[in-house]
């Protein structure tokens, strides 16, 4: 159990964040699954990430993340894992409609 493998773990993200509750925003999880080399008997079941304090326009990257002891990320450090994107154009849109529509009747 002290030889190092490469797996494939799942990325779980964790609290609501500011960007989404208090700023509108959207929530865009990129990346699901990590790859990881680490010792064979200390394999995380996965990779949490809490966003509670991920702002609108903000991004969590693979370099942002605080592995477990043992555990190095094989993946680009510069990839995305979660970040918070503005409403689009067409969400507004909509927005507006209903609320016309619920005006009318």
């Amino acid at each position: 159990m002290d030889k190092k493998i490469h797996v494939q773990v799942p990325v779980e993200i964790t609290g609501q964040a500011i960007g989404v509750k208090e700023e509108g925003g959207l929530l865009e999880h990129l990346t699901r699954h990590l790859n990881i080399e680490c010792l064979a008997g200390m394999i995380p079941p996965s990779i949490q990430i809490d966003v509670s304090e991920l702002r609108l326009g903000k991004a969590i990257h693979i370099s942002d993340l605080t592995l477990p002891e043992g555990a190095k990320a094989l993946d680009d450090p510069t990839q995305v894992i979660t970040m918070i994107v503005g409403k689009t154009v067409e969400d507004e849109e909509d927005k507006e409609k209903e609320t016309e529509e619920e005006e009318e009747a």
